[in-house]
């Protein structure tokens, strides 16, 4: 029997079958047929619409063409450990007057050396009879007993399961607000997006940077994770650094605007792109860069609020010359 037999034979008994059926039955089933039909074809027609716009023009004419693709900033910054050992051997080369015992004058120099906006404990008097900073050039210090290039304590570093000889073609040193860090992938290195070396394109799946850290030193680390114009600051959100295996996962989302506010005045858009920079500064424009910015300005002309908080804390201190700052 050929097609044209069996479509008429069918025919046939869909027939049959269909009117033997009641009224109520017939109605139900022509609705359902027809509603499924319709659906079909309306699904038909928006996937070649989405195939005839959407994906050729994202392909070839906008967002991967315009998409930066950048991996956020990573930086690991050098904290206080227990150890003091490199510390001790250190301050017997000194040969400093110090009046109280040995461990401590080396625990007053290690908070001295590892200070910074979070962690502020000065035990003065173990600093009797010397100058402000304990009897050392705190700066020559840090540079004789931490790391200034990632190497010493950095190895096999890779990006998008690529290594790299060499830790530092992606993590450079700065002396910080926070410290000694060791910044990546961040607009204080680069000129332009462009320019950052940590990117990933359309058909990469493992977006990952992965690194080993070594320990027993007389620092530990602390891993700060945020947009490439943004550094470390005294508010930022930290990451331990644990000496198991650890992977942290990140939702990285980037927001574009409307080119056509670029023209605008500042004043006027109350916004910055991130590759413009405030007059005279060097920095790109940041959360940070602000913050400095109004941190000058209450240095110079400091409100009623924050004099009367000083004068407090400087009473404080008289009071109790081992004050600790928290």
């Amino acid at each position: 029997m050929n097609v044209t037999g069996k479509a008429k034979r069918f025919q046939k008994l869909f027939k049959e079958w269909f009117f033997k059926e009641s009224i109520f039955y017939r109605i139900y089933w022509t609705t359902a047929i027809c509603i499924s039909i319709w659906a079909m074809m309306w699904i038909s027609k928006l996937t070649l619409n989405r195939y005839f716009s959407d994906s050729i023009s994202i392909g070839f004419e906008t967002t991967y063409l315009q998409w930066n693709n950048t991996f956020p900033s990573v930086t690991f910054c050098l904290l206080k450990n227990r150890s003091t050992t490199i510390i001790q051997e250190y301050v017997k080369g000194q040969n400093i007057p110090y009046k109280v015992s040995e461990s401590n004058f080396v625990r007053t120099l290690q908070d001295y050396i590892f200070s910074n906006p979070n962690n502020v404990y000065f035990k003065t008097s173990s600093c009797n009879g010397l100058n402000s900073t304990c009897g050392v050039d705190i700066l020559q210090t840090r540079k004789k007993l931490f790391a200034t290039s990632c190497e010493e304590f950095m190895f096999n570093v890779s990006y998008l399961n690529i290594p790299y000889k060499n830790c530092a073609e992606i993590f450079k040193f700065h002396e910080m607000e926070m410290g000694y860090c060791f910044v990546a992938n961040n607009l204080i290195d680069a000129a332009s997006y462009e320019e950052l070396p940590l990117k990933y394109g359309a058909h990469d799946t493992d977006y990952s940077l992965k690194l080993y850290l070594k320990v027993g030193f007389i620092w530990k680390y602390e891993m700060y994770v945020n947009s490439p114009e943004n550094l470390p600051h005294f508010d930022s959100v930290t990451y331990d650094v644990l000496s198991d295996p650890t992977v942290y996962l990140f939702n990285v989302e980037e927001y574009h605007n409307d080119i056509a506010v670029r023209h605008e005045p500042v004043t006027s858009r109350l916004c910055k792109f991130p590759e413009e920079k405030d007059e005279g500064s060097p920095w790109h424009y940041s959360f940070i860069q602000i913050y400095t910015v109004r941190m000058k300005e209450y240095q110079e002309d400091p409100p009623e609020m924050l004099l009367d908080l000083w004068d407090r804390i400087a009473i404080g201190y008289q009071n109790n010359p081992d004050l600790r700052l928290t």
